[in-house]
């Protein structure tokens, strides 16, 4: 009895979802839109009506709703231009495509600074990281970020923007897998060489952690395994006859693969 039904109710309304996402291009009511983008049973129709929403609140409350799908959010806030809002979601969203899409569409580096330091989202600081431009900005967040990933990517920036700064900072942290992390991005080669001999001098005993291509135990290196009467392939190493395993290796040893 759907012909029925669909004879006495509006076209968004309709069984067919292709007719509902057809009926869409003709409404400009923002209401009925946000109610479609909310409430329709087919994801589709629901993409369509967001598609079609130009009011920022409306899209905002889609960006935000727990219950939809990860790229259907991503859309709303994609037609979001609104900076107090687009800066609300970045800062607030534990959506990591939400609060990504969010923080890309961000310009003010006073704002992008404020993402990197206390939004709820790591995806949000870190992205706010790489958009950074500001030296200013970018030296507190490498001095005073409590997460050394963030800090990281601070000095990514700094190298990027103003690279002789590099030794200085290497100067004054004193964790040394930060200036571990600065040596590795020095672009001088002879400036690199000069403060690995006063990293080992201050850090003698330092390691890192390395993947490296070890002969598998299991196999002898061989990939293949006699069980019985028949060879088959080793089951640890995949018929490889090597594993990959971390190692410790020295600084200098590190700097030089």
């Amino acid at each position: 009895m759907d012909w029925i039904r669909n004879f006495f109710r509006p076209q968004w309304q309709h069984s067919s979802p292709e007719v509902r996402i057809e009926a869409l291009g003709k409404i400009t009511d923002e209401s009925v839109l946000a109610k479609v983008a909310s409430n329709d049973s087919a994801e589709k129709v629901r993409l369509a009506a967001v598609e079609r929403l130009s009011s920022p609140e409306l899209l905002s409350q889609v960006a935000r709703n727990e219950e939809e799908k990860h790229w259907i959010r991503k859309k709303a806030v994609q037609g979001i231009h609104d900076q107090d809002l687009l800066k609300k979601l970045s800062m607030e969203s534990d959506s990591s495509e939400v609060a990504e899409t969010s923080t890309q569409k961000i310009f003010d580096q006073s704002v992008l600074a404020e993402i990197a330091q206390k939004a709820v989202s790591y995806t949000a600081r870190r992205c706010a990281v790489d958009q950074l431009t500001s030296l200013e900005y970018l030296l507190v967040i490498a001095r005073h970020h409590q997460d050394g990933n963030i800090v990281k990517g601070a000095f990514s920036r700094i190298k990027a923007v103003a690279p002789v700064l590099l030794e200085e900072l290497f100067r004054e942290f004193e964790n040394p897998d930060l200036r571990f992390y600065i040596l590795r991005h020095l672009l001088s080669v002879a400036l690199q060489t000069q403060l690995l001999a006063e990293f080992e001098r201050l850090h003698p005993s330092y390691t890192t952690q390395v993947l490296k291509e070890l002969p598998c135990n299991d196999c002898n290196g061989k990939g293949m395994i006699n069980r019985g009467m028949e060879w088959t392939d080793c089951y640890p190493c995949g018929g490889k006859g090597y594993v990959m395993e971390y190692v410790s290796i020295s600084a200098r040893e590190a700097l030089q693969k």
